[in-house]
């Protein structure tokens, strides 16, 4: 359905509510690593592929004044899982 509305790039302000994204992994009980997410971080996810896909590099801005808590799963959500 999100295909059909013909979106092709995506401002989000207050990016740090899309954060906690599901990072699979086989460490146990490492801080900073946390096994569940949230639904709206992984929708965010979906169709920031798909905007991937379909004009890579330019379908997705992120804004946010909040400061990263330096986690490492924080910081590949925010800066490096579209790569």
């Amino acid at each position: 359905m999100f295909d059909e509305l013909g979106v092709d790039h995506l401002f989000i302000d207050e990016a740090h509510y899309f954060k906690n994204l599901e990072t699979p992994t086989k460490m146990e009980r490492v801080a900073g690593i946390q096994t569940g997410g949230s639904e709206r971080a992984f929708d965010l996810y979906m169709k920031a592929r798909y905007l991937d896909e379909r004009h890579a590099g330019h379908g997705l801005t992120f804004a946010t004044g909040t400061r990263s808590a330096n986690t490492m799963v924080e910081m590949y959500t925010m800066h490096g899982s579209l790569t």
